[in-house]
């Protein structure tokens, strides 16, 4: 999604083909720890890339963090997506492990 944010001025804009990169929790990254009807938040803070950066991350993903003592969220930018863990790599048949090796390969 294309979006021209308010406190971006044009110039650094337009010819750059900016796009906002998205954000899977609350976009709402600014709070004044008021309770009840004082309470205000709002989305001041928010991540944008241009096209040559979304093609290499096309998955990328801002997230944001539960704030304690300041009244900024922190965003962090997750290049891998929405994916938890990375797989586990494969262990080595047993015909590829030590034993083996010294077949294929002349130790010193």
């Amino acid at each position: 999604m294309v979006l021209r944010h308010p406190w971006i001025p044009s110039f650094l804009w337009f010819g750059r083909c900016f796009i906002t990169i998205n954000t899977i929790s609350s976009n709402l990254t600014w709070d004044n720890h008021r309770a009840g009807c004082a309470q205000v938040e709002s989305q001041l803070d928010c991540g944008v890339a241009n096209t040559d950066r979304i093609s290499i991350f096309p998955a990328a993903n801002l997230r944001s963090f539960p704030t304690f003592t300041s009244d900024h969220k922190p965003l962090v930018l997750n290049t891998w997506g929405t994916q938890d863990r990375l797989k586990r790599p494969e262990k080595l048949p047993h015909s590829l492990q030590r034993s083996s090796l010294e077949d294929w390969v002349q130790l010193e």
